[in-house]
């Protein structure tokens, strides 16, 4: 009867928790007050200042304590009196509970965000569909531009770049940019989002994540096996998560901004190669293979193409577990927090970034 106590109160609170979640839904504009500039920002002070001083400890402590405690409930469970219906029962009541728990303190911790009113509504962005020809022209735009912040670089180089051309303290360097874009945007940064590498490498590569951000611990985690070139982008968007912000695409679309920011090269240029890589892939999906083959032959530079080709290799060393499962996973996940366009959201920076560029030069 304790077993199932405690998981009717879990119950109890999972259901208040999407209850508020839909109120706020119906209403963006509270939840963006109430929650995202309220509540959720005594929660990042309260973390950043005390806990996330601990870093990528707490990924570590979070699923080392979740597996001990589920060994610890399968035992007593074995233990404890009654047949097996009536064990199997307990279990059912007690993996009910725990699930409860996990899912409204996920919702309380962040997942309210997902309610909050969208970033191009909030900063008046004209985000339209692309025409072929338009798309067509933005990529060659786009491919340009990091073409040139590649040659601010190194001009003369064919070979890939690597680590050794990344900042020092790349965690920092990447918040200082990524809260200076946010402070901008006129969003508040009262807490200090941590952007860490996680180990072994390919933990995260090999379900087909670069990064993930854990309400539970609230710090944004990158693959320490992530190709250096890709790690400026992927740390900000990180970071954006940390800082409210749900929505793929608009993280990705601030982490673009915050590299663009920063007075080093290779941070730009891990910025243009980000948001060439949506674009390009967005390109793709308009032209037959050889066409794209034959276009990106010519219009990429040596180096480009071999820092492309070196961050290629690096990914083909943690190959995916079960990518298509994963992908139906995730795609549903985000569905169910109303992104109607699923994993393909990732994509919307394509979008946000043309029409942000748009509005700047009108």
């Amino acid at each position: 009867m304790k077993s199932w106590h405690w998981a009717w109160k879990a119950v109890l609170l999972l259901a208040f928790s999407l209850i508020v979640r839909l109120l706020f839904g119906l209403f963006p504009q509270t939840a963006e007050v109430i929650y995202f500039k309220g509540v959720f920002q005594v929660w990042r002070v309260v973390f950043d200042y005390t806990l996330g001083f601990l870093g990528d400890v707490l990924f570590y402590f979070f699923f080392g304590g979740l597996f001990l405690l589920a060994i610890f409930h399968v035992v007593q469970l074995v233990k404890s009196e009654g047949n097996a219906k009536q064990k199997i029962g307990r279990a059912a009541r007690g993996l009910l509970g725990a699930m409860s728990i996990l899912l409204a303190t996920f919702l309380w911790l962040w997942g309210m965000n997902y309610a909050r009113p969208l970033i191009e509504d909030q900063l008046t962005l004209d985000v339209q569909p692309f025409s072929v020809d338009s798309l067509a022209a933005y990529t060659n735009e786009v491919t340009q531009r990091t073409i040139a912040a590649r040659n601010q670089i190194l001009e003369l180089d064919t070979f890939a770049l690597d680590a050794t051309y990344l900042p020092a303290d790349l965690e920092t360097v990447m918040r200082k940019h990524l809260e200076a874009v946010l402070q901008d945007l006129d969003y508040p940064t009262y807490g200090r989002v941590r952007g860490v590498k996680v180990y072994p490498k390919g933990v995260l590569l090999r379900i087909s994540t670069a990064g993930v951000y854990l309400p539970w611990v609230s710090v944004g985690h990158v693959d320490a096996g992530l190709h250096p070139l890709q790690q400026p982008f992927t740390i900000a968007h990180e970071m954006a998560h940390g800082y409210g912000f749900t929505q793929e695409g608009d993280c990705n679309f601030l982490a673009w901004l915050a590299c663009q920011r920063s007075d080093d090269p290779v941070v730009r240029y891990s910025g243009e190669l980000g948001l060439w890589r949506y674009v390009a892939s967005s390109y793709k999906r308009t032209q037959a293979l050889d066409e794209y083959a034959a276009w990106r032959r010519d219009a990429l530079s040596v180096g480009m193409r071999r820092d492309m080709t070196a961050i290629y290799a690096e990914m083909d060393r943690y190959p995916d577990i079960m990518p298509r499962a994963r992908d139906a996973a995730y795609d549903t996940y985000l569905r169910t927090q109303g992104v109607s366009e699923g994993l393909l959201s990732y994509g919307r920076v394509v979008m946000l970034a043309y029409a942000w560029e748009n509005k700047r030069t009108q």
